[in-house]
């Protein structure tokens, strides 16, 4: 490796676009942009907000924003350590789902206890049951469609069962939907 290449390396650290001092003022820009770009975007829609909208900037919107995405944040947040890991996981939103509506049937049978254990013990059941087919394999969990499918298949259809058969409905006081 040549000299200019070892401090192109240490300048971009973890992954970004390496700038040396060849690079001209649009390049470092660009490069500048790719790396920060997003975060850019990001504030500039926050002060946007808050200058068309005076009350984005009360507390109790922000508190409104963090619990309405709390369960969105947390996939995130599980998806992320899949995906470091190497796997990808395509069951995550029918599991979602299949918590949703074990909850839902749990609050109507058992209350709050119920409705908090039940879906934990589902998932945790079935996400145990797809991590040994997974390590049974020896594959990556992108590629064992098979297993994925039977966990999409099962939550999917466990969904439908128990919607159907005990009525869950998630809809507010008021709101009908005619057959």
């Amino acid at each position: 490796m040549s000299e200019t290449m070892d401090k192109a390396a240490v300048h971009r650290g973890a992954g970004g676009p390496a700038a040396t001092s060849t690079d001209t003022p649009k390049e470092r820009a660009l490069a500048i942009a790719q790396r920060h770009g997003s975060a850019a975007v990001l504030v500039l829609v926050v002060v946007a907000a808050c200058l068309l909208s005076p009350g984005f900037a009360d507390w109790g919107n922000f508190q409104s924003i963090l619990v309405g995405n709390a369960y969105t944040s947390l996939l995130a947040l599980g998806m992320t350590f899949v995906i470091i890991s190497g796997g990808i996981d395509l069951s995550v939103g029918s599991m979602f789902a299949l918590g949703g509506v074990l909850a839902a049937w749990g609050v109507q049978h058992g209350g709050t206890p119920v409705a908090v254990l039940l879906p934990l013990v589902c998932g945790g059941a079935l996400g145990t049951v797809h991590g040994l087919l997974i390590s049974r394999d020896a594959r990556y969990v992108f590629v064992s469609n098979r297993n994925e499918g039977s966990v999409s298949v099962i939550s999917t259809a466990t969904n439908i069962v128990v919607a159907t058969i005990s009525g869950v409905a998630l809809l507010p006081e008021g709101i009908a939907i005619k057959r």
